[in-house]
Protein backbone atom coordinates (compact mmCIF):
# COMPACT_ATOMS: atom_id res chain seq x y z
CA UNK A 1 0.00 0.00 0.00
CA UNK A 2 1.11 3.36 -0.62
CA UNK A 3 1.85 6.36 1.84
CA UNK A 4 1.08 10.00 1.17
CA UNK A 5 3.92 11.94 2.75
CA UNK A 6 1.25 14.93 2.36
CA UNK A 7 -1.07 13.09 4.30
CA UNK A 8 -1.39 13.13 8.20
CA UNK A 9 1.93 10.95 9.51
CA UNK A 10 -0.01 8.67 11.68
CA UNK A 11 -2.46 7.31 8.78
CA UNK A 12 -0.50 5.67 6.08
CA UNK A 13 -3.68 3.50 4.99
CA UNK A 14 -5.68 5.09 2.48
CA UNK A 15 -9.65 3.54 3.74
CA UNK A 16 -8.56 4.64 7.04
CA UNK A 17 -7.27 8.52 6.07
CA UNK A 18 -10.16 8.32 3.93
CA UNK A 19 -12.62 7.66 7.09
CA UNK A 20 -10.75 10.45 8.81
CA UNK A 21 -11.29 13.34 5.84
CA UNK A 22 -14.50 12.91 5.74
CA UNK A 23 -14.82 14.73 8.37
CA UNK A 24 -13.59 17.60 6.77
CA UNK A 25 -15.74 17.82 3.33
CA UNK A 26 -18.60 20.02 2.81
CA UNK A 27 -21.75 18.52 4.08
CA UNK A 28 -23.20 19.64 0.69
CA UNK A 29 -20.92 17.29 -1.21
CA UNK A 30 -21.24 14.12 0.84
CA UNK A 31 -18.31 11.46 0.34
CA UNK A 32 -15.91 14.24 -1.91
CA UNK A 33 -12.83 14.09 -0.03
CA UNK A 34 -10.54 16.88 -0.14
CA UNK A 35 -6.84 15.50 -1.15
CA UNK A 36 -4.68 18.71 0.00
CA UNK A 37 -4.29 21.48 1.41
CA UNK A 38 -5.25 24.01 -1.56
CA UNK A 39 -8.26 22.35 -2.06
CA UNK A 40 -9.33 22.78 1.81
CA UNK A 41 -8.21 26.47 1.75
CA UNK A 42 -9.54 27.46 -1.88
CA UNK A 43 -12.33 29.59 -2.53
CA UNK A 44 -15.11 28.80 -5.39
CA UNK A 45 -12.84 28.98 -8.54
CA UNK A 46 -14.23 29.85 -11.89
CA UNK A 47 -13.11 26.36 -13.56
CA UNK A 48 -13.77 23.03 -12.34
CA UNK A 49 -12.23 19.72 -14.28
CA UNK A 50 -14.00 16.71 -13.69
CA UNK A 51 -12.11 13.60 -14.79
CA UNK A 52 -13.91 10.43 -14.48
CA UNK A 53 -11.37 7.67 -14.04
CA UNK A 54 -11.46 3.62 -13.97
CA UNK A 55 -8.48 2.24 -13.45
CA UNK A 56 -5.80 4.88 -14.45
CA UNK A 57 -3.02 4.20 -11.69
CA UNK A 58 -0.37 5.19 -13.94
CA UNK A 59 -1.37 8.28 -15.38
CA UNK A 60 -3.38 10.44 -12.91
CA UNK A 61 0.27 10.94 -11.53
CA UNK A 62 1.57 12.71 -14.87
CA UNK A 63 -1.87 13.89 -15.38
CA UNK A 64 -1.94 16.26 -12.59
CA UNK A 65 1.35 17.61 -13.40
CA UNK A 66 0.60 18.36 -16.63
CA UNK A 67 -2.87 20.30 -15.63
CA UNK A 68 -0.58 22.05 -13.06
CA UNK A 69 1.87 23.51 -15.78
CA UNK A 70 -1.37 24.42 -18.08
CA UNK A 71 -4.49 25.84 -15.70
CA UNK A 72 -4.04 29.11 -12.93
CA UNK A 73 -4.29 27.42 -9.74
CA UNK A 74 -5.97 30.36 -8.30
CA UNK A 75 -9.13 29.95 -10.53
CA UNK A 76 -9.04 26.05 -11.45
CA UNK A 77 -10.06 23.00 -9.44
CA UNK A 78 -9.33 19.12 -9.99
CA UNK A 79 -12.45 16.92 -9.22
CA UNK A 80 -11.74 13.14 -9.67
CA UNK A 81 -14.48 10.96 -10.44
CA UNK A 82 -13.10 6.99 -9.70
CA UNK A 83 -14.70 4.08 -10.45
CA UNK A 84 -11.55 2.34 -10.02
CA UNK A 85 -10.95 -1.15 -8.21
CA UNK A 86 -7.36 -0.45 -8.41
CA UNK A 87 -4.85 1.95 -6.53
CA UNK A 88 -5.71 4.67 -8.56
CA UNK A 89 -7.18 6.72 -5.57
CA UNK A 90 -3.71 5.99 -3.42
CA UNK A 91 -1.66 7.42 -6.32
CA UNK A 92 -3.99 9.68 -6.74
CA UNK A 93 -3.86 11.01 -3.30
CA UNK A 94 0.08 10.87 -3.22
CA UNK A 95 0.36 13.47 -6.39
CA UNK A 96 -2.11 16.06 -5.20
CA UNK A 97 -0.03 16.31 -1.84
CA UNK A 98 2.87 18.26 -4.26
CA UNK A 99 -0.07 19.87 -6.82
CA UNK A 100 -0.51 23.48 -6.09
CA UNK A 101 -4.14 22.88 -7.77
CA UNK A 102 -7.42 21.72 -5.45
CA UNK A 103 -8.04 18.59 -6.14
CA UNK A 104 -10.84 16.57 -4.77
CA UNK A 105 -11.93 13.16 -5.14
CA UNK A 106 -15.18 11.00 -5.38
CA UNK A 107 -14.30 7.25 -4.87
CA UNK A 108 -17.84 5.19 -6.32
CA UNK A 109 -17.90 1.82 -4.57
CA UNK A 110 -19.38 -1.11 -6.82
CA UNK A 111 -23.11 -1.32 -6.70
CA UNK A 112 -23.50 2.86 -7.42
CA UNK A 113 -21.67 2.97 -10.79
CA UNK A 114 -24.69 2.75 -12.95
CA UNK A 115 -24.72 4.69 -16.18
CA UNK A 116 -20.91 4.23 -16.25
CA UNK A 117 -18.45 7.07 -16.56
CA UNK A 118 -21.19 9.49 -18.33
CA UNK A 119 -22.83 8.90 -14.87
CA UNK A 120 -19.01 9.60 -13.11
CA UNK A 121 -19.26 12.93 -15.69
CA UNK A 122 -22.38 13.81 -14.18
CA UNK A 123 -21.63 13.28 -10.88
CA UNK A 124 -18.96 15.63 -10.44
CA UNK A 125 -20.58 18.46 -12.72
CA UNK A 126 -23.36 18.14 -10.01
CA UNK A 127 -20.82 19.00 -6.93
CA UNK A 128 -18.52 20.88 -8.93
CA UNK A 129 -18.46 24.55 -7.78
CA UNK A 130 -16.71 26.53 -10.86
CA UNK A 131 -18.90 28.67 -13.15
CA UNK A 132 -17.92 26.30 -16.05
CA UNK A 133 -16.44 22.85 -15.96
CA UNK A 134 -14.42 20.92 -18.09
CA UNK A 135 -14.88 17.35 -19.02
CA UNK A 136 -11.49 15.64 -19.99
CA UNK A 137 -10.10 11.84 -19.74
CA UNK A 138 -7.21 10.53 -17.67
CA UNK A 139 -5.09 8.95 -20.05
CA UNK A 140 -3.98 11.85 -21.48
CA UNK A 141 -5.14 11.47 -24.84
CA UNK A 142 -6.90 15.33 -24.16
CA UNK A 143 -3.36 16.99 -24.02
CA UNK A 144 -3.98 19.40 -20.80
CA UNK A 145 -2.49 22.18 -22.76
CA UNK A 146 -5.09 21.74 -25.20
CA UNK A 147 -7.76 21.45 -22.55
CA UNK A 148 -6.32 25.12 -21.10
CA UNK A 149 -7.11 27.02 -24.90
CA UNK A 150 -10.07 25.11 -24.80
CA UNK A 151 -11.52 26.97 -21.70
CA UNK A 152 -9.96 29.91 -22.65
CA UNK A 153 -12.06 29.76 -26.00
CA UNK A 154 -15.21 29.33 -23.97
CA UNK A 155 -14.65 31.84 -21.27
CA UNK A 156 -14.16 34.56 -24.32
CA UNK A 157 -16.82 33.93 -25.84
CA UNK A 158 -20.43 34.14 -26.05
CA UNK A 159 -21.41 30.21 -25.98
CA UNK A 160 -22.60 27.56 -24.02
CA UNK A 161 -20.70 24.79 -24.83
CA UNK A 162 -17.14 24.04 -26.32
CA UNK A 163 -16.33 21.12 -28.39
CA UNK A 164 -12.91 19.51 -28.33
CA UNK A 165 -13.09 18.23 -32.37
CA UNK A 166 -11.08 15.99 -33.86
CA UNK A 167 -12.44 16.07 -37.29
CA UNK A 168 -12.50 19.80 -38.03
CA UNK A 169 -9.54 22.19 -39.39
CA UNK A 170 -6.64 20.70 -38.92
CA UNK A 171 -7.85 18.26 -36.45
CA UNK A 172 -6.17 14.74 -36.29
CA UNK A 173 -7.87 11.48 -34.14
CA UNK A 174 -4.52 10.07 -35.04
CA UNK A 175 -4.15 8.72 -31.45
CA UNK A 176 -6.63 5.97 -31.12
CA UNK A 177 -5.19 2.54 -31.26
CA UNK A 178 -5.29 1.72 -34.88
CA UNK A 179 -7.29 2.05 -38.35
CA UNK A 180 -10.05 0.37 -37.28
CA UNK A 181 -10.72 2.00 -34.05
CA UNK A 182 -10.31 5.31 -35.79
CA UNK A 183 -13.19 3.95 -38.47
CA UNK A 184 -15.43 2.89 -35.81
CA UNK A 185 -15.06 6.26 -34.42
CA UNK A 186 -15.93 8.22 -37.65
CA UNK A 187 -18.85 5.98 -37.94
CA UNK A 188 -19.84 6.31 -34.98
CA UNK A 189 -20.28 10.03 -35.18
CA UNK A 190 -21.74 9.90 -38.99
CA UNK A 191 -24.29 7.49 -37.82
CA UNK A 192 -25.40 10.24 -34.56
CA UNK A 193 -25.28 12.90 -36.88
CA UNK A 194 -27.96 11.21 -39.43
CA UNK A 195 -29.99 10.53 -36.28
CA UNK A 196 -29.89 13.63 -34.98
CA UNK A 197 -29.58 15.95 -38.02
CA UNK A 198 -30.51 19.09 -37.08
CA UNK A 199 -29.51 18.86 -33.12
CA UNK A 200 -26.09 18.22 -34.23
CA UNK A 201 -26.18 19.96 -37.85
CA UNK A 202 -23.41 22.28 -36.57
CA UNK A 203 -21.67 19.43 -34.08
CA UNK A 204 -18.68 17.47 -36.08
CA UNK A 205 -17.60 15.67 -32.97
CA UNK A 206 -20.65 15.12 -30.66
CA UNK A 207 -18.90 11.81 -29.66
CA UNK A 208 -16.05 13.81 -28.36
CA UNK A 209 -14.84 13.10 -24.70
CA UNK A 210 -13.43 16.71 -23.96
CA UNK A 211 -15.65 19.36 -23.79
CA UNK A 212 -16.25 22.75 -21.43
CA UNK A 213 -20.07 23.66 -20.46
CA UNK A 214 -21.40 26.68 -18.49
CA UNK A 215 -22.83 25.03 -15.64
CA UNK A 216 -25.93 26.87 -15.26
CA UNK A 217 -27.07 26.26 -19.31
CA UNK A 218 -27.37 22.44 -18.55
CA UNK A 219 -29.87 21.14 -16.54
CA UNK A 220 -28.20 18.15 -15.28
CA UNK A 221 -31.24 16.40 -13.69
CA UNK A 222 -32.80 15.91 -17.26
CA UNK A 223 -29.98 14.32 -18.47
CA UNK A 224 -30.08 10.45 -18.40
CA UNK A 225 -26.43 9.04 -19.04
CA UNK A 226 -25.45 5.54 -19.91
CA UNK A 227 -21.59 4.70 -21.31
CA UNK A 228 -19.29 6.83 -22.33
CA UNK A 229 -20.83 9.35 -24.74
CA UNK A 230 -22.68 11.90 -22.36
CA UNK A 231 -21.90 14.70 -24.34
CA UNK A 232 -24.12 13.30 -26.73
CA UNK A 233 -26.53 13.42 -24.28
CA UNK A 234 -26.07 17.05 -23.68
CA UNK A 235 -26.23 18.11 -27.23
CA UNK A 236 -29.39 16.30 -27.72
CA UNK A 237 -31.17 17.50 -24.64
CA UNK A 238 -29.80 21.10 -24.63
CA UNK A 239 -31.11 22.25 -28.14
CA UNK A 240 -30.59 25.84 -26.77
CA UNK A 241 -27.15 25.59 -25.77
CA UNK A 242 -24.73 27.86 -28.41
CA UNK A 243 -22.04 25.66 -29.37
CA UNK A 244 -18.70 26.20 -30.61
CA UNK A 245 -15.49 23.60 -31.18
CA UNK A 246 -11.83 23.92 -30.74
CA UNK A 247 -10.17 22.03 -33.10
CA UNK A 248 -6.90 19.30 -31.61
CA UNK A 249 -4.56 16.39 -32.29
CA UNK A 250 -6.15 13.11 -30.22
CA UNK A 251 -2.96 11.96 -28.56
CA UNK A 252 -1.81 8.53 -27.86
CA UNK A 253 -3.01 6.82 -24.69
CA UNK A 254 -0.40 7.39 -22.43
CA UNK A 255 -0.28 4.41 -20.17
CA UNK A 256 -2.49 1.93 -19.62
CA UNK A 257 -5.50 -0.19 -21.80
CA UNK A 258 -8.36 1.64 -23.76
CA UNK A 259 -12.01 0.77 -21.61
CA UNK A 260 -13.68 0.84 -24.99
CA UNK A 261 -15.29 -2.67 -25.72
CA UNK A 262 -17.89 -4.87 -28.16
CA UNK A 263 -20.06 -4.52 -24.80
CA UNK A 264 -19.40 -0.55 -24.67
CA UNK A 265 -20.47 -0.01 -28.60
CA UNK A 266 -23.60 -2.10 -27.94
CA UNK A 267 -24.69 0.31 -24.96
CA UNK A 268 -23.73 3.05 -27.78
CA UNK A 269 -26.19 1.68 -29.48
CA UNK A 270 -28.52 1.44 -26.98
CA UNK A 271 -28.24 4.86 -26.19
CA UNK A 272 -28.86 6.55 -29.49
CA UNK A 273 -31.84 4.38 -30.03
CA UNK A 274 -33.06 5.83 -26.41
CA UNK A 275 -32.24 8.93 -26.85
CA UNK A 276 -33.92 9.19 -31.06
CA UNK A 277 -37.06 7.35 -29.43
CA UNK A 278 -37.51 10.17 -26.70
CA UNK A 279 -36.77 12.86 -29.37
CA UNK A 280 -39.09 11.53 -31.41
CA UNK A 281 -41.58 11.27 -29.12
CA UNK A 282 -40.97 15.16 -28.35
CA UNK A 283 -41.39 16.25 -32.13
CA UNK A 284 -44.64 14.53 -32.29
CA UNK A 285 -46.05 15.90 -29.29
CA UNK A 286 -44.93 19.68 -29.66
CA UNK A 287 -48.50 20.84 -31.64
CA UNK A 288 -47.80 24.08 -33.46
CA UNK A 289 -47.50 26.92 -30.78
CA UNK A 290 -49.37 29.88 -32.49
CA UNK A 291 -52.10 30.58 -34.76
CA UNK A 292 -50.38 31.27 -37.82
CA UNK A 293 -48.86 27.96 -37.88
CA UNK A 294 -51.30 26.32 -36.92
CA UNK A 295 -53.39 27.68 -39.79
CA UNK A 296 -50.12 27.19 -42.43
CA UNK A 297 -49.82 23.33 -41.05
CA UNK A 298 -53.52 23.02 -41.90
CA UNK A 299 -52.49 24.27 -45.19
CA UNK A 300 -49.90 21.48 -45.78
CA UNK A 301 -52.25 18.90 -44.55
CA UNK A 302 -54.36 19.36 -47.28
CA UNK A 303 -51.46 19.51 -49.36
CA UNK A 304 -50.49 16.51 -47.96
CA UNK A 305 -53.34 14.57 -48.43
CA UNK A 306 -53.13 15.78 -52.14
CA UNK A 307 -50.09 14.12 -52.85
CA UNK A 308 -51.19 11.34 -50.68
CA UNK A 309 -54.27 10.58 -52.92
CA UNK A 310 -51.93 10.52 -56.06
CA UNK A 311 -49.96 8.32 -53.95
CA UNK A 312 -52.95 5.83 -53.84
CA UNK A 313 -53.21 5.82 -57.55
CA UNK A 314 -49.63 5.03 -58.13
CA UNK A 315 -49.33 2.33 -55.36
CA UNK A 316 -52.82 0.05 -56.57
CA UNK A 317 -51.21 0.95 -60.22
CA UNK A 318 -48.30 -1.28 -59.06
CA UNK A 319 -50.03 -3.36 -56.81
CA UNK A 320 -52.17 -4.34 -60.11
CA UNK A 321 -49.49 -4.97 -62.15
CA UNK A 322 -47.69 -7.09 -59.72
CA UNK A 323 -50.25 -8.76 -58.74
CA UNK A 324 -52.91 -9.32 -61.78
CA UNK A 325 -49.95 -9.29 -64.28
CA UNK A 326 -47.03 -10.99 -63.09
CA UNK A 327 -49.31 -12.94 -60.37
CA UNK A 328 -47.11 -12.73 -57.80
CA UNK A 329 -48.87 -13.24 -54.15
CA UNK A 330 -50.64 -10.09 -53.04
CA UNK A 331 -48.76 -9.21 -49.94
CA UNK A 332 -45.21 -9.13 -51.93
CA UNK A 333 -47.13 -7.28 -54.66
CA UNK A 334 -48.22 -4.44 -51.57
CA UNK A 335 -44.59 -4.31 -50.03
CA UNK A 336 -43.45 -3.78 -53.76
CA UNK A 337 -45.95 -1.32 -54.23
CA UNK A 338 -45.26 0.66 -51.39
CA UNK A 339 -41.62 0.78 -52.17
CA UNK A 340 -43.11 2.58 -55.56
CA UNK A 341 -45.32 5.05 -54.43
CA UNK A 342 -43.02 6.22 -51.37
CA UNK A 343 -40.77 7.00 -54.09
CA UNK A 344 -43.30 9.14 -56.17
CA UNK A 345 -44.55 10.74 -52.35
CA UNK A 346 -41.40 12.00 -51.42
CA UNK A 347 -40.36 13.58 -54.51
CA UNK A 348 -43.77 15.44 -54.04
CA UNK A 349 -43.70 16.15 -50.66
CA UNK A 350 -39.77 17.65 -50.46
CA UNK A 351 -40.22 19.17 -53.52
CA UNK A 352 -43.20 21.23 -53.14
CA UNK A 353 -44.66 20.73 -49.92
CA UNK A 354 -41.67 21.40 -47.53
CA UNK A 355 -39.57 23.21 -50.26
CA UNK A 356 -38.45 25.88 -48.44
CA UNK A 357 -38.46 24.48 -44.62
CA UNK A 358 -37.51 21.07 -44.91
CA UNK A 359 -34.13 20.53 -42.60
CA UNK A 360 -30.79 18.18 -43.22
CA UNK A 361 -30.16 16.97 -46.64
CA UNK A 362 -32.43 15.67 -48.74
CA UNK A 363 -30.58 11.79 -49.30
CA UNK A 364 -31.52 11.80 -45.01
CA UNK A 365 -34.84 12.82 -45.52
CA UNK A 366 -35.48 10.16 -48.15
CA UNK A 367 -34.39 7.55 -45.84
CA UNK A 368 -36.31 8.47 -42.93
CA UNK A 369 -39.22 8.72 -45.30
CA UNK A 370 -38.56 5.70 -46.41
CA UNK A 371 -38.29 4.12 -42.96
CA UNK A 372 -41.42 5.30 -41.53
CA UNK A 373 -43.59 3.97 -44.61
CA UNK A 374 -41.73 0.58 -44.30
CA UNK A 375 -42.75 0.57 -40.58
CA UNK A 376 -46.65 1.30 -41.01
CA UNK A 377 -46.39 -1.02 -44.17
CA UNK A 378 -45.77 -4.00 -41.63
CA UNK A 379 -48.95 -3.00 -39.21
CA UNK A 380 -50.52 -2.76 -42.92
CA UNK A 381 -49.83 -5.82 -43.61
CA UNK A 382 -51.66 -7.86 -40.99
CA UNK A 383 -54.58 -5.70 -41.90
CA UNK A 384 -54.39 -6.35 -45.41
CA UNK A 385 -54.56 -10.34 -44.89
CA UNK A 386 -57.62 -9.68 -42.27
CA UNK A 387 -59.72 -7.57 -44.87
CA UNK A 388 -58.80 -10.55 -48.31
CA UNK A 389 -59.97 -13.05 -46.20
CA UNK A 390 -63.13 -11.40 -44.80
CA UNK A 391 -63.73 -11.31 -48.36
CA UNK A 392 -62.63 -7.77 -49.69
CA UNK A 393 -60.73 -7.23 -53.31
CA UNK A 394 -57.32 -7.34 -53.24
CA UNK A 395 -57.17 -3.51 -54.40
CA UNK A 396 -59.52 -1.69 -52.49
CA UNK A 397 -58.37 -3.89 -49.11
CA UNK A 398 -55.05 -2.48 -49.97
CA UNK A 399 -56.52 1.28 -50.89
CA UNK A 400 -58.27 0.90 -47.12
CA UNK A 401 -55.30 0.35 -45.35
CA UNK A 402 -53.28 2.96 -47.05
CA UNK A 403 -56.19 5.48 -46.53
CA UNK A 404 -56.27 4.34 -42.49
CA UNK A 405 -52.50 5.24 -41.79
CA UNK A 406 -52.83 8.87 -43.71
CA UNK A 407 -53.13 11.29 -40.24
CA UNK A 408 -49.84 8.70 -39.24
CA UNK A 409 -47.83 9.72 -41.64
CA UNK A 410 -48.76 13.21 -41.79
CA UNK A 411 -47.95 13.83 -38.56
CA UNK A 412 -44.57 12.32 -38.18
CA UNK A 413 -43.68 13.47 -41.54
CA UNK A 414 -44.77 17.33 -40.57
CA UNK A 415 -43.19 17.30 -37.21
CA UNK A 416 -40.32 14.82 -37.54
CA UNK A 417 -38.69 13.95 -40.91
CA UNK A 418 -39.38 17.77 -42.62
CA UNK A 419 -40.26 20.18 -40.39
CA UNK A 420 -38.18 21.99 -37.82
CA UNK A 421 -39.55 22.13 -34.08
CA UNK A 422 -39.51 25.70 -32.43
CA UNK A 423 -36.75 23.97 -29.79
CA UNK A 424 -34.43 23.47 -33.08
CA UNK A 425 -35.03 26.91 -34.33
CA UNK A 426 -33.37 28.63 -30.92
CA UNK A 427 -30.17 27.00 -31.04
CA UNK A 428 -28.20 29.68 -32.28
CA UNK A 429 -26.84 29.29 -35.94
CA UNK A 430 -23.73 30.57 -35.32
CA UNK A 431 -20.50 28.34 -35.52
CA UNK A 432 -17.55 29.15 -34.38
CA UNK A 433 -13.94 27.02 -34.93
CA UNK A 434 -10.90 27.60 -33.66
CA UNK A 435 -8.22 25.81 -34.62
CA UNK A 436 -5.21 25.54 -32.75
CA UNK A 437 -3.49 22.70 -34.34
CA UNK A 438 -1.73 24.56 -37.19
CA UNK A 439 2.07 25.09 -37.69
CA UNK A 440 3.86 25.35 -34.25
CA UNK A 441 0.30 25.86 -32.14
CA UNK A 442 -0.12 23.56 -29.18
CA UNK A 443 -1.50 19.79 -30.04
CA UNK A 444 0.08 19.97 -33.33
CA UNK A 445 3.09 18.66 -34.97
CA UNK A 446 5.66 20.74 -35.80
CA UNK A 447 5.57 22.06 -39.57
CA UNK A 448 2.34 20.87 -40.23
CA UNK A 449 -0.32 23.43 -42.38
CA UNK A 450 -4.17 23.06 -41.59
CA UNK A 451 -5.45 20.27 -44.05
CA UNK A 452 -8.28 22.53 -46.12
CA UNK A 453 -10.04 18.77 -46.86
CA UNK A 454 -11.57 19.34 -43.13
CA UNK A 455 -12.87 22.44 -43.08
CA UNK A 456 -16.43 22.14 -42.31
CA UNK A 457 -18.97 23.55 -45.09
CA UNK A 458 -21.06 25.37 -42.42
CA UNK A 459 -17.88 27.76 -41.70
CA UNK A 460 -18.58 30.50 -45.03
CA UNK A 461 -16.35 33.01 -43.29
CA UNK A 462 -13.06 32.17 -41.66
CA UNK A 463 -10.07 34.51 -39.59
CA UNK A 464 -6.29 33.70 -39.77
CA UNK A 465 -5.10 35.63 -36.39
CA UNK A 466 -1.46 36.05 -37.18
CA UNK A 467 -1.33 32.47 -38.03
CA UNK A 468 -1.76 31.26 -34.60
CA UNK A 469 -5.05 30.61 -34.46
CA UNK A 470 -7.89 29.99 -37.28
CA UNK A 471 -11.71 31.28 -36.38
CA UNK A 472 -14.47 30.25 -38.94
CA UNK A 473 -17.97 31.40 -38.30
CA UNK A 474 -21.30 31.27 -40.34
CA UNK A 475 -21.29 34.69 -40.17
CA UNK A 476 -19.32 37.71 -40.67
CA UNK A 477 -17.80 38.70 -37.67
CA UNK A 478 -17.19 42.65 -37.76
CA UNK A 479 -14.89 42.90 -35.32
CA UNK A 480 -12.13 40.18 -37.18
CA UNK A 481 -12.45 41.59 -40.25
CA UNK A 482 -9.05 42.74 -40.34
CA UNK A 483 -7.86 39.30 -40.38
CA UNK A 484 -10.26 38.18 -42.73
CA UNK A 485 -8.62 35.24 -44.66
CA UNK A 486 -9.18 35.88 -48.38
Amino acid sequence: MRTNPGLRADIGDYSEWRRSNMLLNNPQHPGVLVLNEAARQAAPPRLSIVIPTRNEELNVGPLLEQLESAFDPANTEVLVVDDSDDETPEALAESAARCTLAVRLLHRPPGTRKGGLSSAVIAGALRARGKWVLVMDADLQHPPETAARLTQVAMRHDVDIVIGTRYAGSASSSGLAGPGRGLISAWSTRFAKFLFPRRLATVTDPMSGMFAFRRDSVSLDQLKPVGFKILLEILVRTPRARVAEVAYCFAPRYAGRSKASFRQGLTYLHHLGRLRRARLASQLRQAPPTRAERVRQAMRFFAFGFVGLTGVFVNTAALWFFYKKLGWNHLVGASLATQVSTTWNFLLVDSLIYRKRANGTRGGRAIRFFVMNNLLLLARLPVLQVLVVAGMGVLAANAVTLVLLFLVRFVVSDRAIFGSAESDKARDPVRILVDLTGTGSPGGPEGQAPSSRKRSRYLTYRYDIAGVVTIGSQIRLPELEFFRAQ
